[in-house]
């Protein structure tokens, strides 16, 4: 049992679980090896393995399944044993590397209907890549960075061998870099732009394979886009809030990328759709700008106050409910404003942003201040609530990113609170 738990363990726990164990002797010593092993293992495997590895890693993960991934490893480590000990010498781990993904694809073809969780013989034509594409991972900061013509040279090559040993080598090629590229998959276009001379045209792509892997990312860009869209943060949890501010950044991520990188015809299909789907996510964060300035106002709300003689100012209302459902949608609304940061730029509504932004840091610094100025000067019956809202604030001050605003509301707060304790007329303790 412990075994399984060891060998089902992520990387990051396994590591602490070393760290734990270092030194122990005993039964624990039992398992400091099993933990040491399995290091071992998993070094071995990810060196082997390594273009293919980001499949297996991905979130979707179902081309390559850990499952199958292990037992492969494990049948070729009873089967080859001699060529997992080679990986240790530097000299021979390359070459024994790329013979035990040649061996992999020969499981995987010899019995293809026992891998039932995986497309076996499509996975094996992978593996059959895997020694050209040995050194790409290492490649792709440059490749989507900014490529010298060696890099170029290389990849092309890369892809006309893949395109020689398979009808649809290309392809392959760049759906398994795209895995490496999972975290900004739009950067899979750059490699696109590169695969050839002129890719980057939307004539030339038309008339290729890329075209699937152009439409799949468009189409990628809509659905996301498509949450955002459908969000609706006054009822919506807090995590379907985040996520939808994921699927904004994914979606104008795409958008941005196809903009930089390929040229589209004006006119054509795939031009409107982003077209479109720019206008209709810029009209959607504008409101959300907007509904976030109305959110803040009714969650910490303004009440009028008296001055002199029949005067009056708008003044924080400190008897208001610090827990009300407004609390929460501001929050959420705060969630998506913070999230348009970067969005903003790229959908042209960068400007409305920074107003409205500049709005609400003065709009809750205001706040704060004449809240602990009343709370200092006694003004305040329900001390606790009026601590409350002012904590309230600093948080959404947080949530704009406006760390050093809500560090000093809340040391004021904390200064009103001491002060309170040393009042030699006992005023009421903040909570």
């Amino acid at each position: 049992m412990v075994r399984m738990v060891v060998e089902k363990s992520p990387d990051s726990v396994l590591e602490r679980l070393r760290a734990a164990l270092a030194g122990t002797s005993g039964r624990l010593a039992e398992v400091r090896e099993m933990v040491e092993a399995e290091r071992e293992r998993r070094r071995a495997m990810n060196f082997a393995f390594r273009p293919l590895m980001a499949l297996s890693n991905h979130a979707d993960g179902s081309h390559f399944p850990t499952e199958v991934r292990d037992r492969l490893w494990a049948e070729i480590s009873d089967l080859q044993p001699g060529l997992v000990e080679m990986l240790d010498d530097r000299r021979l781990a390359d070459g024994a590397a790329d013979k035990i993904c040649g061996v992999a694809a020969g499981l995987l073809r010899d019995d293809p209907t026992s891998w039932t969780q995986v497309d076996a013989l499509d996975l094996a034509s992978d593996f059959d890549l895997v020694t050209r594409l040995r050194d790409l991972p290492d490649l792709l900061p440059e490749l989507t960075g900014r490529p010298s013509d060696e890099a170029v040279t290389h990849f092309r090559l890369v892809l006309r061998d893949a395109q020689a040993m398979h009808e649809d080598g290309v392809m392959r090629v760049l759906r398994i870099l795209s895995a490496h590229l999972a975290a900004h998959p739009a950067q899979t276009l750059r490699l696109v732009a590169l695969s050839a001379p002129n890719a980057e045209q939307e004539a030339v792509i038309e008339g290729s394979e890329l075209s699937a892997l152009v439409e799949g990312l468009i189409t990628r860009s809509e659905a996301a886009g498509e949450v955002y869209l459908s969000i609706d943060p006054a009822s919506a949890s807090e995590a379907e809030v985040k996520a939808a501010d994921r699927k904004l950044h994914l979606a104008v991520e795409i958008l941005a990328e196809v903009a930089l990188t390929l040229q589209l015809r004006p006119g054509g299909a795939w031009a409107t759709r982003q077209r479109t789907l720019r206008r209709r996510l810029t009209d959607r964060a504008v409101h959300d700008m907007k509904a976030a300035l109305k959110a803040v106002e009714k969650a910490l709300p303004l009440a009028s106050a008296r001055i002199a003689r029949g005067m009056t100012r708008k003044a924080p209302d400190l008897e208001a409910d610090p827990d009300s459902p407004a609390i929460g949608e501001a929050q959420r609304r705060l969630i998506l404003f913070a999230g348009l940061k970067a969005a903003a730029a790229i959908l042209g509504c960068a400007a409305e942003k920074a107003r409205i932004g500049e709005t609400l840091d003065l709009r809750l610094a205001d706040y704060v201040e004449e809240a602990v100025n009343r709370l200092n000067d006694g003004e305040v019956e329900d001390r606790a609530r009026a601590a409350r809202l002012i904590e309230r604030a600093a948080d959404f001050l947080d949530r704009l990113g406006d760390g050093a605003l809500a560090t000093a509301a809340r040391r004021r707060l904390a200064a009103a609170e001491q002060r309170a304790q040393e009042d030699p007329l006992g005023s009421i303790r903040v909570a």
